[in-house]
């Protein structure tokens, strides 16, 4: 942890070097990098591109920590903007987003000729990465009680779809239950990145 001698080090040396978002961006990288990789560096440096390879795949932090850290101000987010950004949310309101975008009539309908279901069904990191085979990973009593009505296929829309139909069509009490074993790390964690930037 920094002490406050050290934090005011760091905006004097800073203050000139880079932009109060630039410093966060580096700051963040600090942080969730446990400390390994350093804070300052060489003026100009592309900071972005010193991000660990473990944190690839972590959507979230690449893209928070890129827009932090942009040298360009085209592509930077104000700092008053930064509680809106997707590392921030609740996992109600990641759900919430989930459930929004299961909601869009191309997905949930499964109009194969819509753009976005060709999007998220034919991405390699989505088919291959994070959703192989979900409906063997959820919870299985949840997965049989919603295929009732319609068995769901290993797709990335019909992860959306279950999502969506569990959020809709449950009661609030039950949901609170389903939605524990709907939270698969594996699975929600995957789709949420994949969408949250967007």
């Amino acid at each position: 942890m920094f002490s406050l001698l050290e934090v005011s080090a760091l905006e004097v040396k800073y203050s000139d070097a880079c932009s109060p978002a630039q410093a966060l961006g580096r700051l963040v990288l600090y942080v969730v990098t446990r400390g390994e990789v350093p804070f300052d560096g060489p003026d100009g440096e592309n900071v972005s591109a010193r991000c660990p390879t473990d944190l690839q795949g972590h959507l979230e932090i690449e893209d928070l920590i890129r827009s932090l850290v942009s040298p360009h101000g085209g592509n930077s987010v104000q700092l008053g903007d930064l509680i809106h950004h997707p590392f921030f949310w609740t996992c109600e309101s990641r759900f919430e987003f989930l459930v929004d975008v299961g909601n869009n009539p191309d997905i949930e309908k499964y109009n194969a000729g819509s753009q976005i279901v060709k999007a998220l069904n034919c991405n390699k990191a989505t088919t291959e990465k994070h959703f192989h085979q979900w409906t063997r990973k959820i919870d299985q009593d949840v997965l049989k009680d919603m295929e009732k009505r319609r068995p769901y296929k290993d797709t990335v829309t019909d992860l959306l779809r279950l999502i969506r139909n569990v959020g809709a069509h449950y009661g609030a009490k039950e949901q609170c239950i389903r939605l524990d074993s709907i939270h698969h790390h594996a699975i929600l964690t995957g789709l949420y990145a994949q969408l949250g930037p967007i």
